[in-house]
């Protein structure tokens, strides 16, 4: 069982910081680049790795990342999640301290207000 989700990205614009919950993570950049940016559970940055057409990023169960479109084009990423998500973390992007919990079977990406409770 796993979902599978298409992504267009604006140039200069990239997701929230965020987790799969307990989902295994898997993007294909399919064209344009991508910066995928790790965090530790502290939200330290631990790494930034530019990714291309072709390119697979794995996010294991748990991780914390954020995908950015670093450059003046659009790109497309396909994602896919197993099993589907349930339970992802995601960060404000203002005010960071702040998390959002996605309420269960409403899937992955930056939910709407009424899909999220906060985190304590």
């Amino acid at each position: 069982n796993f979902e599978a989700i298409l992504m267009n990205w604006k140039p200069q614009k990239g997701s929230n910081i965020h987790n799969h919950g307990d989902s295994f993570g898997s993007v294909y950049v399919l064209s344009g680049d991508v910066k995928n940016v790790a965090y530790d559970c502290d939200l330290n940055k631990i790494g930034t790795f530019k990714q291309t057409e072709g390119d697979y990023i794995d996010v294991p169960k748990g991780v914390f990342h954020q995908l950015v479109n670093h450059t003046e084009d659009y790109s497309a990423s396909l994602h896919f999640y197993a099993p589907p998500i349930n339970g992802m973390k995601v960060f404000d992007d203002s005010e960071v301290h702040k998390a959002y919990i996605v309420k269960p079977n409403i899937g992955a990406w930056n939910p709407k207000d009424k899909d999220i409770v906060k985190a304590l």
